[in-house]
């Protein structure tokens, strides 16, 4: 059958995440009238959604105190019953459910009803409730209640106007009234919060509707049939009490510490016994029978053997409650069973909705077996759950593997530990082993020596893997051979260009004591001067420092070529020297500095070979005497190298102040070669010329 276009347009809206149910509500509903499946309808009360009897009395209750006013109903809609005759006897069966569990708060369905509401579902049901005789449960006279003066008897005989959706919505859309139930009754006259499980079911319903089912039966089990037993129970015995987030959150993840079970029973009789707290434990709409305290009680060493107990009472009793045919009767005995054997526990018989004690396991035990035997009446036959779906099945939550892993959560298949205990098997206390395999039977470990392919195989049972530390690091073994080919120094390219630097330095190093030092002495202000007489080009200054390789040198670095080095080159780092403390070694090269033009220069810049290497030396243009300057000091010029004079004293070999004339050029910097350049370098001597004419 083909889907009509507004059933594709419906569910489009609704899968939108960005839009706010309301404004889904509103399109959906001008959509619907527009193609003629909403009408308008002027009905007296009718059946709709599974509403709490609890609440239907609490919300009229209110409404009389105040006065009923039918313009306050303007929200009223309903949908048509199901066309199909079984889907609708279905919804009939439902209500008549409800309304035999209620204990005289519901009117039963008369089986003449054509519409179901999704909004004002308690102010309809309360009304038809009263006109069916059910005021004494709310303490409000029919008789009374119509003379009032206010709406009440308009509502009751006339009705009130509603909006009407055909049956084909929800033959096309079936998660359509779901949703207009929740926007609709966003906003009411007089609102009650949900309570924590009528959010869970209406959660519960959206994943049943949606598109994510096997996210939901993983997450609560297949229909959410656990969650169905409870909201049953929750409608039998208690109103829309609430749990509260601390109550809920301590619920959730306290651990019993017991290997066995991670005590799922427990955890549904706890909820079940805040849930059916008498009104006296309520307090704002939460309930406050149970604390936080009583679950922390729960879970001592003192405690483990009780509640061990009542865990494995309440799985076999839950077995009882499965395989019965009788499940409505049966579950609402089981429920009073598990508030009985918690409030025994902790010492608050007296205050549970029975307000009876009991002496022991066995005796509420044996009580709960009396109830299961007794014979079931038509209402209590169908009073524990209106859907009369079966509970799920829990066997997850005795799972040991499955406990074992939630109790010790750095315990993971495949990573790597050490025993904390090394009497639990036979090893070292150092000795690393890895998680193979984690079952019923205990955890697999794994080691594997250095040498030697025996692997060592141990078992730690389940109990026992608290003792297991993670071993952070990686997992200790032998280096590969192959891994060890390329870092070996004989083979590793690294060492190679090391060494190969390193027999450069050494060759830059025997160049500068071939030559001796040059025969000048610096001044504390960073002046240089010759201590003898020197003849034209007899004055050589080459650079010494530390060689570096490096890809994209600076402009300010000292750089030596060298033949086939492509892609890099050598920098020269000048050493720090310090006169007072004695530190470092003397270059006078770093001290020569720019001149302002080539008339002024004294020294010119000049290439020497040494080796493969093309490294930049400075000579004398002139003869120097005894005592001459070789750099002087001139106002407004840039030193060569690139040195911070603050940090770099004069007496540290960075002069500071003037920088020097005579003895430099007027290049712009010494500019560095590139890769390219170095191909077609003339790796000879390159003739001397003044520093200054440098391009």
């Amino acid at each position: 059958m083909a889907v009509p276009d507004w059933a594709i347009t419906v569910q489009e809206l609704i899968d939108q995440p960005d839009v706010s149910i309301n404004q889904k509500c509103q399109k959906i509903m001008l959509l619907l009238r527009e193609r003629h499946l909403l009408y308008d309808s002027f009905a007296t009360p009718m059946d709709g959604a599974l509403v709490n009897p609890h609440d239907v009395v609490s919300k009229g209750v209110q409404i009389s105190s105040v006065g009923w006013d039918r313009m306050k109903l303007r929200e009223a809609v309903a949908i048509e019953l199901p066309r199909d005759e079984g889907l609708r006897k279905h919804f009939l069966e439902i209500n008549t459910r409800l309304a035999e569990m209620s204990e005289g708060r519901l009117a039963k369905p008369t089986g003449k009803e054509r519409w179901a509401t999704l909004s004002c579902s308690h102010t309809s049901a309360f009304v038809k409730a009263l006109a069916s005789g059910c005021g004494p449960k709310c303490g409000l006279s029919l008789d009374e209640i119509m003379h009032s003066g206010d709406d009440f008897a308009k509502l009751l005989t006339e009705g009130w106007s509603w909006r009407v959706l055909a049956a084909e919505v929800e033959e096309r859309v079936p998660a359509l009234p779901g949703l207009l139930q929740q926007g609709l009754n966003s906003d009411l006259a007089i609102g009650k919060p949900p309570s924590e499980l009528e959010v869970a079911m209406c959660i519960s319903q959206a994943y049943a509707a949606g598109k994510d089912l096997k996210k939901a039966v993983a997450a609560a089990g297949e229909s959410f049939k656990i969650l169905k037993y409870m909201d049953a129970m929750s409608r039998a015995y208690a109103g829309s009490t609430m749990l509260g987030s601390e109550f809920t959150k301590c619920l959730a993840y306290s651990d019993f510490k017991i290997p066995s079970t991670r005590c799922p029973m427990i955890r549904i009789a706890l909820a079940l016994t805040q849930i059916t707290a008498p009104s006296s434990a309520v307090v704002d709409g939460f309930s406050r029978l149970l604390t936080k305290g009583d679950i922390d009680r729960l879970k001592t060493k003192k405690m483990e053997g009780d509640v061990s107990k009542a865990e494995a009472l309440m799985q076999t009793a839950w077995q009882v409650v499965e395989a019965s045919s009788e499940q409505p009767h049966l579950q609402m005995a089981f429920c009073r069973y598990q508030v009985r054997l918690i409030l025994h526990m902790l010492g608050k018989q007296s205050k549970g909705m029975e307000g009876k004690e009991y002496k022991d396991f066995a005796t509420m035990t044996e009580m709960f077996t009396k109830e299961t035997l007794q014979p079931v009446s038509a209402k209590t036959s169908q009073a524990a759950a209106s859907s009369g779906e079966q509970v799920r099945d829990i066997a997850d939550s005795n799972n040991r593997t499955l406990i074992a892993q939630e109790q010790n959560k750095h315990v993971k298949v495949g990573k790597a530990y050490s025993i904390k205990r090394p009497e639990l098997v036979e090893a070292e206390k150092d000795k690393v082993f890895v998680l193979k395999d984690l079952k019923e039977d205990g955890a697999t470990l794994e080691h594997r020596p250095f040498f030697g392919d025996q692997v060592q195989v141990e078992k730690v049972a389940l109990h026992e893997l608290k003792h297991l530390k993670e071993w952070t690091k990686a997992v200790p073994a032998l280096v590969e051979e192959a891994a060890l080919e390329k870092l070996w120094p004989g083979g590793s390219t690294v060492f190679q260009e090391e060494l190969e630097r390193a027999e450069d330095q050494g060759l830059l190093y025997k160049k500068y004591l071939e030559l001796g030092d040059p025969d000048v002495r610096p001044s504390t202000n960073g002046l240089l001067f010759s201590n003898c007489s020197y003849g034209k080009s007899q004055l050589q200054l080459f650079p010494l420092g530390q060689l570096q390789k490096v890809q994209k040198p600076r402009p300010q670095d000292v750089v030596v070529q060298k033949k086939g080095m492509k892609e890099h080159c050598y920098v020269i780092s000048p050493v720090r020297w310090d006169i007072q403390k004695q530190t470092g070694y003397f270059c006078p090269f770093w001290m020569i500095k720019e001149a302002p033009d080539a008339t002024s220069a004294t020294l010119t810049r000049s290439t020497k070979k040494i080796g493969e290497m093309v490294v930049p030396v400075f000579s004398e243009q002139g003869c120097f005497e005894d005592g001459r300057p070789v750099a002087g000091g001139a106002e407004g010029l840039a030193r060569r190298h690139a040195a911070d004079s603050a940090s770099h004293p004069a007496v540290q070999g960075r002069p500071q102040g003037p920088c020097c004339r005579g003895f430099v050029a007027r290049s712009r910097q010494w500019p560095a070669v590139s890769s390219v350049q170095a191909e077609q370098h003339n790796f000879d001597e390159s003739p001397a010329r003044p520093y200054g004419e440098l391009q």
